[in-house]
């Protein structure tokens, strides 16, 4: 973050060891970012030994639109009143369960990045629940480098 920006990191908790990896080039479209996630789980798989996956964290920029008064929610690419933001998704594998924090990256009016806030978005306050098709694809892929049933193996 001291260079304003936060590469899209993934950090696997296994049973014996723990990887973290960076995204430098993520790919430009959802379906190809998928597929990235699939094939970087099978690599970790390959070349790590951090035996079976307990949990994993994936860290990326986004924008985010909020919904207030009678304003339509819209996609954050076409929202004028986005905020940029850092979010931290955490996949519990027993559990298969997912959370989410989510922090408003502030600026000054310069561009630099002065901080970050936490974002409240869970009327609760509790952390965000819900699918992560990124981890699981990551999951996916390394789940079959594991335990390939590929006749092409």
């Amino acid at each position: 973050m001291q260079n304003g920006q936060h590469v899209p990191t993934l950090i696997a908790e296994g049973q014996h060891d723990v990887m973290s990896l960076q995204l430098v080039d993520l790919a430009p479209s959802h379906e190809l970012r998928l597929l990235q996630m699939q094939v970087a789980g099978y690599a970790m798989s390959q070349r790590s030994h951090i035996g079976s996956l307990r949990q994993l964290f994936f860290m990326s920029e986004a924008w985010m639109s909020t919904q207030s008064g009678d304003k339509p929610l819209q996609s954050p690419s076409q929202d004028p009143q986005r905020i940029e933001v850092l979010t931290i998704a955490n996949l519990k594998l027993q559990e298969h369960a997912v959370q989410m924090k989510v922090f408003e990256m502030l600026r000054d009016n310069s561009g630099n990045l002065t901080g970050v806030r936490a974002q409240e978005v869970a009327a609760d306050g509790q952390p965000i629940s819900g699918e992560s098709p990124l981890l699981e694809a990551f999951v996916a892929g390394f789940l079959f480098g594991q335990h390939p049933t590929s006749p092409l193996q």
